[in-house]
C-alpha cells in the first residue's frame, strides 16, 4: 500500500511538473523512470506471490508426509482435510498419545482391583487358618 501511495504520489507530481515545463527533457525522464519503478514493482510484487505460493505448497507437502507417518492408516482424502483445516503432527500425536494414555490407565485401574482382591484373598486365608 505504501509503494503504490508512492508510486501515485509521483505520477502526481510527474504531471505537475510536466505542465509547469511542457517542453523540459527532464519530465520525460522523470516519467520514463517512474514508467521503470512501476514495472519494477509490480514484477517484484509478482516473484513475491509466486515464492508465497511455492513455500504454501511446500509446507502442505510437508505436513502430508508427517501425518502419513503419524497416521498410516489414514486415506489421502483425511490426510488433505488435515492438512486444509490446519492441523498439525504433533496435535494429532498428541491426541494419539491421549487415547493411549486412557487405555493404559485403565488396564492399570483393572490390575490395582485385582491386586486389592489378591490382598483381600490372602487376609481371608490366613484368617481360615
Amino acid at each position: 500500500k505504501e509503494i503504490q501511495t508512492t508510486l501515485k504520489q509521483m505520477a502526481a507530481d510527474n504531471q505537475v511538473f510536466s505542465k509547469s515545463r511542457p517542453d523540459a527533457s527532464e519530465a520525460k525522464i522523470r516519467e520514463a523512470l517512474h514508467l521503470s519503478l512501476t514495472r519494477k514493482v509490480k514484477e517484484t510484487v509478482l516473484e513475491l506471490q509466486k515464492v508465497e505460493r511455492q513455500c504454501s505448497a511446500d509446507r502442505k507437502d510437508k505436513a502430508a508426509r508427517q501425518f502419513r507417518r503419524v497416521i498410516p492408516e489414514a486415506s489421502e482424502s483425511e490426510i488433505q482435510g488435515l492438512v486444509d483445516g490446519g492441523a498439525t503432527a504433533a496435535s494429532m500425536m498428541k491426541m494419539k498419545m491421549a487415547g493411549v494414555h486412557v487405555s493404559v490407565q485403565e488396564e492399570l485401574d483393572k490390575v490395582q482391583a485385582r491386586h486389592t482382591a489378591v490382598h483381600r484373598l490372602e487376609k481371608s486365608v490366613v484368617e481360615l487358618c
